[in-house]
């Protein structure tokens, strides 16, 4: 039994019914033919392209990026980078939460809270505590 190989099974579909130019939406020119060459890679006849974009591409807040000596340098930048990209920060608060239901569970007690975030916000929450705990537990906000 021969056996097709992928890059062989596609050449064998677009020799057929896939090689046939669909015709454009209404309105649109149809793609221009282009000639791909084979490579030997696994990601098929985009492998140059992807390649080529690879050598342009600079990654300088990479990990891998040698200018890192330490993790909590690279988590602290990457912090500051990710901050300017939301803009600017709104002053600092103090939550000043409260309590505006309680409700009472055989295994939890669920609270909605709301809570300041900036000056002129109030977001709303519930806090779910488990009844019986010791200690440190996990608690859920939503």
């Amino acid at each position: 039994m021969n056996r097709l190989d992928r890059r062989e099974a596609l050449a064998l579909l677009g020799a057929t019914t896939l090689n046939a130019q669909a015709p454009a939406p209404s309105g649109m020119p149809p793609d221009l033919p282009r000639t791909l060459a084979p490579s030997q890679s696994g990601t098929g006849t985009l492998f140059a392209e992807m390649e080529q974009l690879a050598r342009r591409a600079d990654f300088p807040d990479s990990f891998l990026n040698p200018r890192w000596t330490s993790i909590e340098d690279h988590r602290r930048e990457g912090r500051r980078i990710a901050l300017e990209a939301l803009g600017s920060e709104p002053p600092r608060v103090e939550p000043r939460a409260e309590i505006v239901h309680r409700e009472e569970t055989a295994d939890f007690i669920r609270e909605k809270i709301v809570f300041s975030t900036a000056p002129e916000l109030r977001v709303p929450a519930y806090l779910h505590l488990p009844r019986r705990r010791t200690g440190r537990v996990p608690a859920i906000v939503d």
